[in-house]
């Protein structure tokens, strides 16, 4: 799953600047679910907040990559590339930040699940206004309960009802997941990233020029934030100080 963010700065002379931040992510990654909600403090720290607007693109673990393990400990391993020895400290380790952010995390029981339908759901709310709301809903679903008795993100009456419970119409939800509709948007987002070479999520990229992979401190998202914001303000007041090109004509030269 991917997020774009882009944040529009009034300037006093009436030059506007876009800074755009894309963040490819996926529901069923504990790294993203964490990573996502440390950029999210980080954007509330950040002083230009209320221009920021947030777009969610896709990224699809398990159609890419299969978690084959032979327990949830195997396939957790596997899927964030963990050593196998170190996997309990790291979910020790990962618990504890969760739980330091105050968010349901539950990862006993863990299980690989096609989130494509899911992805091809948040297109759908981006259309709404609820994409926020429902990416919120999608990793909540799937990290505070155990998934491997309580249904997954595949499953189609969950993705309903997650998308009722954010203010969606059940009916056209319904329809969409029957269909194909917006399967290409879906692709479109993974074919980016594959040009991009991105191979490991969480991936940050602000503005097309820097870039964070993995789980970050808050400070950290914040710094890149304002370093780019800074960046940019720069480039654009020497552009709207530059002095605008002018034609004139004299005498025979010039056409009524």
């Amino acid at each position: 799953m991917c997020v774009v963010v882009y944040v529009t700065i009034p300037l006093k002379n009436g030059v506007l600047i876009d800074m755009k931040v894309e963040i490819w992510s996926d529901f069923v990654s504990p790294l993203c679910y964490i990573a996502k909600r440390k950029f999210e403090l980080a954007l509330e720290k950040f002083e230009q907040k209320q221009y920021v607007k947030v777009e969610y693109k896709s990224y699809v673990l398990h159609s890419h990559r299969q978690c084959t393990g032979s327990t949830w400990k195997d396939r957790l391993t596997e899927m964030c590339n963990v050593p196998r020895d170190k996997v309990d400290e790291w979910i020790e380790q990962i618990t504890l930040q969760a739980n330091e952010l105050n968010l349901p995390f539950y990862l006993d029981g863990f299980a690989a699940t096609d989130t494509f339908d899911a992805h091809r759901l948040v297109k759908f709310a981006e259309r709404k206004g609820k994409a926020l709301e429902l990416v919120d809903l999608l990793f909540k679903h799937f990290f505070s309960r155990n998934t491997a008795t309580a249904g997954n993100l595949n499953d189609r009456k969950i993705l309903v009802d997650l998308g009722k419970r954010c203010g969606l119409n059940a009916a056209e939800v319904e329809a969409l997941l029957t269909m194909n509709k917006y399967r290409r948007a879906v692709e479109d987002d993974e074919d980016l990233a594959s040009e991009m070479g991105i191979e490991a999520i969480p991936f940050f990229v602000f503005n097309e020029k820097y870039a964070l992979v993995g789980n970050h401190p808050v400070e950290a998202f914040l710094e890149v934030l304002q370093e780019t914001w800074n960046e940019d303000e720069e480039y654009f007041l020497k552009k709207a100080n530059r002095p605008s090109a002018t034609t004139y004509c004299e005498g025979d030269e010039c056409e009524l």
